[in-house]
C-alpha cells in the first residue's frame, strides 16, 4: 500500500496519484513483482478535436465568416476537455491542447466576425442595379456569337 505523504490516504501499489487528494505518489514500490504495471496516461480526446478545430477557425476565418462554426465547436470542446482532464486526478493529459483549441478557437471567432464585418460594410455602397445591367451585357454579347 502507498500512503498519500499529503492526506494520509491509504492507496493500491499500482496507484501513480493519490485516488483522494490528486498528489504524486513515490515509487517505491516499482520493483514488486506482484504489483501491476502502472496504467499509462491518455489523451482526453476532446482537447485533440478542440485543438484541430480552432487552426482550422483560424484558417476558414478568412473564408466569408466560415470560421465561426469551427472556432465555436473548437472553445465548446476545449472546455469539455478541460473540465475531464482536471476530474481525471491526472488518468488523462491534453491540456495544453486544450487551452489551445480554446485560444485558436476564439481568435479563428473573432477573425470570422471581423471579416463579415468588413463585407456588410463594403456592399452597403454597392450599387447593384448597375451590376445586375452589367452581367446582363456580358450575357447577351456571350449569347451572340
Amino acid at each position: 500500500m502507498k500512503i498519500c505523504p499529503k492526506c494520509n490516504y491509504s492507496n493500491q501499489d499500482f496507484d501513480n496519484v493519490c485516488v483522494s487528494c490528486g498528489t504524486q505518489l513515490d515509487n517505491y514500490n516499482q520493483y514488486n513483482s506482484f504489483a501491476p504495471p502502472p496504467m499509462p496516461v491518455a489523451t482526453n480526446g476532446f482537447s485533440i478535436a478542440s485543438m484541430v478545430l480552432g487552426i482550422a477557425s483560424v484558417v476558414l476565418g478568412c473564408c466569408y465568416g466560415i470560421g465561426i462554426i469551427p472556432g465555436i465547436l473548437g472553445v465548446i470542446f476545449g472546455f469539455m476537455a478541460k473540465k475531464k482532464i482536471d476530474n481525471s486526478q491526472g488518468r488523462e493529459k491534453g491540456s495544453g491542447f486544450a487551452i489551445a483549441g480554446i485560444i485558436t478557437g476564439f481568435v479563428g471567432i473573432l477573425l470570422g466576425v471581423l471579416i463579415l464585418i468588413l463585407i456588410v460594410y463594403n456592399l452597403q455602397g454597392f450599387d447593384w442595379n448597375t451590376y445586375f445591367q452589367k452581367m446582363n451585357e456580358l450575357n447577351n454579347d456571350n449569347n451572340s456569337f
